[in-house]
C-alpha cells in the first residue's frame, strides 16, 4: 500500500515514468498479485506501452480469472492491434457475461465483432454502451458514438452513420468547452474525432 500510495503521487504530479517505475517494484516483489499486474498493465497502457500492457494484463487474468476488467482491456487492445481477434473475442464475451451492465464491457464486445467483420452483431452492443455511459462522459460517449457510426457504415446505413458521427463531433465540442473552461488546452485532436468529422464529409459527399 506504501509503494502505491508513492505511485498515486507520482501520477499527481505528473512523473508518469516513476509512477511506473515504484508499480514495477512492486508487482516485482509480489509477483503473486493480480491487482499489482492488472495496475501496471493500466499504468503501461496509460504511458503508451502497449505491448508491455497486453503481457501485464495477460499475466494478471492467468493469476486471476475473475478480473473482468483486464479482460476487457486486453480485448479492447488486441482489436485496437487487429491482432489476434479470436482471443479478443473471448476475452470480451467473459467480460461481458461478468459484467453485464458495464458500457465499457459492451463497448469493447461490439468493437470486437464489428473488427471481426460482423457489424450487423456489432450494432446491438454498441447501442447498448452508448446507453449505459452517462451522457456527461463526453470522451466515452464520443468513442462510442464514433464506434457505432463506424458499425452503421460497414452495415451500408449511411442515414445512422451520419447521424451518431454527428452525435460523436457534438460530445467532442461539449468536451472541449468543459476543458477551455478549465483552462485546458486540447492540442491535437482524438482520432475518434478525426474518424467522426472524415465520415460525414464522405458520407455527405456520396449523398449529394
Amino acid at each position: 500500500s506504501a509503494q502505491l500510495t508513492l505511485a498515486d503521487l507520482a501520477r499527481r504530479e505528473g512523473d508518469n515514468d516513476e509512477m511506473v517505475a515504484v508499480i514495477e517494484r512492486a508487482s516485482a516483489a509480489v509477483p503473486e498479485s493480480s491487482d499489482l499486474q492488472f495496475r501496471l498493465a493500466q499504468a503501461y497502457e496509460s504511458n503508451g506501452r502497449r505491448s508491455d500492457a497486453m503481457l501485464a494484463y495477460e499475466r494478471a487474468i492467468s493469476l486471476n480469472a475473475d478480473l473482468a476488467m483486464a479482460k476487457n482491456n486486453l480485448a479492447y487492445m488486441l482489436a485496437e492491434a487487429g491482432t489476434d481477434l479470436d482471443r479478443a473475442l473471448e476475452l470480451a464475451q467473459q467480460a461481458k457475461e461478468q459484467l453485464p451492465d458495464d458500457g465499457n464491457a459492451a463497448d469493447t464486445l461490439g468493437w470486437v465483432l464489428l473488427k471481426r467483420g460482423l457489424p450487423s452483431a456489432a450494432i446491438g452492443y454498441l447501442e447498448e454502451a452508448a446507453e449505459r455511459f452517462p451522457k456527461e462522459a463526453l470522451e466515452a460517449q464520443g468513442i462510442v458514438r464514433n464506434h457505432l457510426a463506424q458499425a452503421y457504415e460497414a452495415n451500408e446505413d449511411g442515414a445512422k452513420a451520419s447521424a451518431e458521427s454527428r452525435r460523436a463531433l457534438e460530445y467532442f465540442e461539449q468536451l472541449s468547452k468543459v476543458a477551455s473552461e478549465r483552462k485546458i488546452e486540447i492540442t491535437n485532436e482524438p482520432d475518434w474525432v478525426k474518424e467522426s468529422r472524415e465520415r460525414l464529409q464522405r458520407l455527405e459527399s456520396a449523398a449529394s
